[in-house]
């Protein structure tokens, strides 16, 4: 699964245009950012309609705790499974983990201008490509 994570391509979705997040995050500070979630908990595959209501708490969420997030899509390039969810701004690597492994997600992404780290929720998982 690791193998999975350090390939996924992450995008933010602006405008109808995809920018690749690490040029978005070169842009932006404060930084890191974090790619996070609501899809597909554990893994496991929902139906697009359960998916639609996960990632509706989870953005609800986001605007409750008053970060500054994007769209973002996340995708492997070798199998094609792709997740939606959110590029967030203005929160510590211990706040977006909190925020992964309360949508029971495995792992983050942590982008740190061009650098991509792959974090675990409930680990001390930190990896790099």
């Amino acid at each position: 699964m690791l193998a999975t994570y350090l390939r996924t391509e992450v995008v933010i979705i602006e405008d109808d245009a995809n920018v690749p997040a690490e040029h978005f995050a070169a842009s932006v500070v404060p930084r890191p950012l974090h790619v996070v979630t609501a899809w597909n908990p554990r893994s496991h595959q929902l139906h697009p309609k359960m998916n639609a209501a996960r990632d509706a708490r989870l953005k609800d969420e986001l605007v409750r705790i008053g970060t500054e997030h994007h769209r973002a899509r996340g995708t492997d390039p070798e199998t094609g499974w792709s997740e939606d969810g959110y590029i967030v701004l203005g929160l510590t690597r211990n706040e977006a983990r909190a925020l992964g492994a309360e949508f029971q997600q495995h792992a983050i992404f942590e982008f740190n201008g061009p650098q991509k780290l792959v974090i675990g929720c409930t680990t001390d998982l930190v990896a790099e490509p």
